[in-house]
């Protein structure tokens, strides 16, 4: 389910319409904002200085506006390449944990859908 957030025009809805026992995550997607609810609670983790990954040799892994795969591509790392995470997001049931980029904007993933690693 997604919600489109307030840009200045059409109808408010209440906050209290959009508030239940799940959390809502950012999603970016073309020129629009969203809030994707996630109907159980993902484990999220935070470290501020941030955790080292980096890209599995001949990997290529895209980076998006949000921890989904319905969020603008936004740019890639290659293989090798090595980058600060400062948040881990992985839903209930999931497999695929969502990486946030600390220097930049950006998200990434470190499995692929056929379950193979991209991030180590």
């Amino acid at each position: 389910r997604h919600v489109r957030l307030y840009a200045g025009h059409g109808e408010f809805r209440p906050l209290s319409s959009l508030t239940t026992q799940a959390e809502w995550v950012q999603v970016f997607g073309g020129q629009e904002l969203f809030l994707e609810e996630c109907a159980m609670e993902p484990r999220i983790e935070r470290h501020r200085q941030g955790w080292r990954y980096n890209v599995v040799l001949d990997a290529r892994v895209a980076v998006r506006n949000g921890p989904s795969f319905e969020a603008e591509s936004i740019g890639e790392l290659l293989g090798g390449e090595s980058v600060l995470i400062n948040e881990r997001v992985t839903g209930p049931d999931d497999t695929i944990t969502w990486l946030r980029l600390k220097d930049s904007e950006g998200w990434v993933h470190n499995i692929d859908s056929q379950g193979e690693t991209l991030m180590i």
